[in-house]
């Protein structure tokens, strides 16, 4: 017994990918992009946003509040958030998008230390957005397949 089978419109369908293509590589990296700033707007102004904390008397220059371990830091001299940018790296169909600082200290904020608990600034950006992108990204790729089979 010989069993066959046969889909119709697929070259029809590939066509139409295949124009797609280029038009849901922009639309999704757009979408990286904006989530990228979005990303970096939350991580900056959870900085600036003052918490609670231990209060630290200085003399030489303004006191500073270390905010709670677990929240978020509070700003001091404002190096952080001034250092905070979102690079992106586009090669072939790709897009790369990267939330960072070059400031040393801010992975130590992030993480901890030995000596200190974490102050997180960039998961906690990155958490409450991503699903957000991650949807976003989903509705352009299926409207563009439901477009696709239209055609």
């Amino acid at each position: 017994m010989i069993i066959k089978h046969s889909i119709v419109g697929t070259k029809k369908l590939n066509k139409a990918l295949a124009k797609l293509s280029p038009e849901i590589n922009r639309r999704v990296r757009e979408e990286l992009i904006e989530g990228g700033f979005l990303i970096e707007s939350t991580a900056k102004k959870s900085i600036q946003k003052p918490s609670s904390g231990i209060t630290y008397i200085r003399k030489d220059r303004p006191n500073h509040v270390a905010s709670k371990p677990g929240s978020a830091p509070n700003t001091d001299t404002g190096n952080l958030v001034r250092n905070i940018f979102t690079e992106i790296t586009d090669k072939k169909n790709s897009t790369k998008v990267i939330v960072r600082t070059d400031v040393e200290y801010g992975i130590h904020l992030e993480f901890g230390t030995t000596n200190m608990e974490a102050r997180p600034w960039l998961f906690p950006a990155i958490q409450k957005h991503k699903r957000g992108i991650l949807k976003r990204i989903n509705q352009i790729i299926n409207n563009s397949l439901k477009k696709a089979g239209k055609k």
